[in-house]
């Protein structure tokens, strides 16, 4: 079984869904989680399905449906920037150790927001631009270290200095346990839009 999300036309997640057989041209059917899902789906309209584990992403237009059941007609591939960028708000502790730089030890973190490509926090270590660091992402189905590189130094906050870092050389399996969790966290985010900064 193939797992995927769907998104409106605007990029915004809607519900999982899972297919018998991976993404291809022509006509697709998906089975959603719930039967009522299919009620959001508008016929002729266009939306967007992005494989969970392959990171597939293309454009379809939703034909029909019945049941939990839905047939989408595959309209374009497209470009994997999207998900790399889908932004997710979320707070959870962690810790930075240095690669590079010139500092030892370990750096307490907190974060702003995760993506599939990266990572935005806040830490009270003074970082540089350029630096690589190994962090631990604690939302995965299993804690993760992963390299990344600081790629930016925002304003001073209340708790340290808000930086923007990108994961570096992750392998497979490690893009999918964060891209698992990216859409997880963000499904569980429109589910309850009051919890704007969800604690992990």
């Amino acid at each position: 079984m193939h797992k995927y999300l769907i998104l409106d036309e605007s990029g915004k997640p809607l519900f999982r869904a899972v297919m018998r057989q991976a993404m291809h041209g022509g006509v697709c059917r998906a089975e959603l989680e719930n039967e009522e899902d299919v009620e959001k789906l508008v016929p002729g309209g266009l939306f967007q399905l992005m494989g969970i584990r392959d990171g597939n992403f293309a454009e379809v237009r939703f034909l029909r449906g019945r049941g939990e059941t839905a047939e989408f007609e595959m309209v374009r591939m497209l470009d994997s920037g999207t998900r790399q960028n889908l932004r997710i708000p979320v707070r959870f502790e962690s810790f930075l150790y240095p690669v590079s730089g010139s500092w030892k030890g370990r750096a307490a973190i907190v974060s702003r927001d995760l993506s599939c490509g990266g990572i935005a926090f806040v830490s009270e270590k003074a970082l540089q631009v350029g630096e690589i660091c190994e962090i631990v992402i604690p939302v995965t189905t299993e804690p993760l270290v992963l390299k990344m590189k600081v790629l930016r130094s925002g304003d001073a906050v209340e708790d340290g200095i808000l930086y923007g870092a990108q994961f570096l050389g992750m392998v497979h399996e490690e893009e999918i346990m964060v891209r698992e969790a990216v859409f997880g966290l963000q499904l569980e985010l429109d589910r309850d839009p009051a919890d704007t900064l969800p604690s992990v």
